[in-house]
């Protein structure tokens, strides 16, 4: 359940921001298995000010890929949060981009939540 409401509460920002007319957007949730993409590992060194930044905007262009009919217009589309479901058949907490979505591997280093696309499962909540 606790998954669930940081969705949930995703979801609602984003149609506040609507309603308030600060933003125009449609926001979807995606359920998918492993993309296989290397792009979604792109940037992983958490260093700001680098070559590799890119993974911090990799989101629109993956999301056509993964859903073409509601990303593939002009603004594209971006993650407002994800869960990733472990090897085990168990569900992350949510990621927030930008806020909360570094995670931490058994051997202490920190990757970029989304680089687990590449291979777990998923959940995505996007808008466009």
């Amino acid at each position: 359940m606790k998954h669930t409401h940081a969705l949930l509460s995703a979801a609602l920002l984003c149609v506040a921001q609507l309603a308030a007319g600060s933003a125009s957007a449609t926001c979807y949730e995606h359920q998918g298995t492993a993309t296989g993409d290397a792009r979604w590992v792109v940037g992983l060194d958490g260093v700001g000010g680098t070559a590799d930044d890119g993974s911090l905007q990799i989101d629109n262009a993956l999301m056509r890929n993964i859903r073409p009919a509601e990303c593939s217009g002009t603004y594209g589309c971006d993650i407002i949060a994800y869960r990733i479901q472990w090897f085990g058949g168990g569900w992350s907490d949510s990621f927030i981009p930008g806020h909360s979505d570094f995670h931490k591997r058994g051997d202490n280093s920190l990757v970029k939540g989304w680089s687990m696309l590449n291979d777990h499962s998923y959940k995505i909540l996007f808008c466009n």
